[in-house]
């Protein structure tokens, strides 16, 4: 099993969290705007959000930046904050890496815009942002707002892990009404769990081990050891289409993916009892692996093996991250 402990993933200081309360937030919003902003590793997307009736729909087509490593986010994320101030809207954002108020702490994906971010507004996404509201690493955002149709669907789901797996890896843990964010990606991969011997450093801070991130991440791990065993520069849809067709690297690239995904989420369900409290506890996955054929299927199987019982779990193909920054900045404005 990957090496799972309280310090290795690197756990957030807990943030005060009840879905119940969040809805309540949303009916007192009514009518407001919101702008969300929600960062990765190939793009970044700014989608502005109406609440209706308690739910938020989108006012107008999102729009996207897509770049490698953040290069061209600055100049895009400029634009939007005109647009945030000009109309007064609170703005939240996601992101791909450990946050503290208003900064980036890493930045494995997208070190070139904080390179940036750095230089121009001193690293502070509320300099940049007149309007600023809410800051969050991605794993966390997205499971505050897959928490609120969660336990309107499974009333007595209390307990909840946030399993996101796409450019990268990430898992948020929601327990007795407090949210933490977690690197449980860059824990470091036994060999058992590496068996194509990837050997690109992790490069989050500064672990120059291999972590679970660089051999399970569809994105940072299947792709990339994909390039390195065959030369070839694939997309993650396009290693999918050799899946299909029967190709047998990309079948054990994501075999053992799932076996990856699944020792850490396990471990760190063990680290936080959720094995003693397993009748009021729910999966929550996200990104596009879980969108493989099969992957889903298969992940289930395994943490049901794992924590010996039927877990719930809950695969949302929408996009929670970006409605969770929403949620976010429309809290803390409100509170404001």
């Amino acid at each position: 099993m990957a090496k799972v402990t309280h310090e290795s993933i690197h756990a957030d200081s807990p943030i005060d969290y009840d879905p119940v309360g969040v809805l309540n937030v949303l009916a007192a919003s009514e009518g407001r705007q919101v702008m969300s902003i929600e960062m990765g590793g190939t793009k970044v997307s700014s989608t502005i959000y109406t609440v209706e009736d308690g739910r938020f729909v989108i006012a107008e087509q999102p729009e996207v930046q897509e770049s490698s490593r953040g290069i061209h986010y600055l100049p895009f994320l400029e634009s939007q904050a005109h647009k945030a101030a000009a109309f007064n809207m609170p703005v939240g954002i996601s992101y791909p890496g450990k946050t503290e108020e208003d900064r980036p702490i890493t930045a494995v994906n997208v070190d070139l815009f904080v390179e940036d971010l750095e230089h121009e507004y001193a690293g502070r996404f509320g300099e940049l942002f007149p309007s600023f509201s809410f800051l969050a690493n991605d794993a966390v955002a997205g499971l505050a707002a897959t928490a609120i149709t969660v336990k309107r669907e499974l009333p007595k789901a209390e307990n909840m892990l946030y399993v996101i797996n796409g450019t990268g890896f990430g898992l948020a843990v929601l327990k007795d009404g407090q949210l933490v964010g977690t690197e449980a990606g860059h824990v470091e991969a036994v060999w058992e769990l590496n068996p194509y011997h990837q050997l690109r450093p992790c490069g989050m801070f500064e672990q120059d081990f291999p972590c679970v991130e660089r051999v399970a991440a569809s994105g940072a791990g299947i792709e990339d050891i994909w390039k390195q065993l065959t030369g070839e520069a694939l997309s993650g849809s396009e290693i999918v289409q050799r899946l299909v067709m029967g190709g047998r690297i990309p079948r054990e690239l994501y075999e053992n993916s799932i076996r990856a995904i699944a020792s850490v989420t396990t471990k760190v369900a063990k680290l936080n009892d959720f094995l003693i409290d397993g009748d009021n506890v729910v999966i929550v996955t996200h990104g596009g692996a879980f969108e493989v054929p099969g992957y889903y299927r298969r992940f289930k199987d395994t943490m049901d093996h794992n924590l010996r019982f039927d877990v719930p779990i809950y695969n949302f193909e929408q996009n929670p991250c970006a409605e969770g920054a929403a949620l976010g900045a429309l809290a803390k404005d409100l509170a404001a």
